[in-house]
């Protein structure tokens, strides 16, 4: 039964330099990315009527 003993989990400590200028290009490209997500899934047609089979 040892080895169905799950090990204690441990919390990686992330610093991030929120200064950095590749960092902010990365948050920048991230957000671009998700405007262009929401832009597509706004601009699909939606119907209201059921699909014919």
């Amino acid at each position: 039964m040892d080895k169905m003993q799950k090990k204690p989990e441990t919390e990686e400590e992330i610093d991030i330099d929120l200064n950095d200028p590749e960092v902010e290009k990365a948050a920048v490209k991230i957000q671009n990315q998700f405007a262009k997500l929401k832009k597509a899934r706004n601009s699909k047609p939606v119907s209201k009527e059921p699909a014919k089979s």
